[in-house]
């Protein structure tokens, strides 16, 4: 149901949907706030993407991945508000849960201490050789915060 209305743009809905799993007490699944998340990034509400995206990191079991668009849209516009205390957080986040590389997480690390093209270098670095997406990055390369609460 999530997914189903993010892809319609229907957010409340989708919220209110997730609240009813959490209010009944049943585990709210990773994939079901990443699929949230997804839904925030597209409707530009990245503020809500990026905590949500973190939330659904944070509870993810070994081996799941979010959503590469989203999460890198995520990065970008939080570097792009200079925020780099969230970016770095999600970072951390990130390496904990993900499995990144070392190799991987300091590469990324060291792009928030440049500032350079943050966007496309994570999704370089992050996709890795299973899931390259050959240099392109996402479509929306800026994104507005429509809504700036939590979720």
């Amino acid at each position: 149901m999530v997914s189903t209305y993010s892809k319609r743009g229907q957010l409340k809905k989708a919220e209110a949907f997730v609240g009813k799993i959490v209010a009944s007490g049943i585990k709210i699944e990773a994939s079901t706030l990443d699929r949230l998340a997804t839904g925030y990034h597209v409707g530009g509400q990245m503020l809500k993407a990026s905590e949500t995206i973190k939330k659904a990191i944070s509870i993810s079991q070994p081996g799941w991945k979010p959503n590469m668009y989203t999460l890198a849209a995520c990065l970008e516009y939080l570097e792009g508000q200079g925020d780099v205390k969230k970016t770095e957080d999600l970072l951390k986040i990130v390496k904990e849960h993900c499995h990144l590389s070392s190799v991987s997480y300091d590469r990324l690390n060291s792009n928030i201490i440049d500032k350079e093209n943050l966007c496309a270098r994570a999704l370089d670095h992050m996709v890795g050789e299973n899931h390259a997406l050959n240099g392109e990055t996402p479509a929306a390369t800026e994104f507005e915060d429509k809504d700036s609460a939590e979720i």
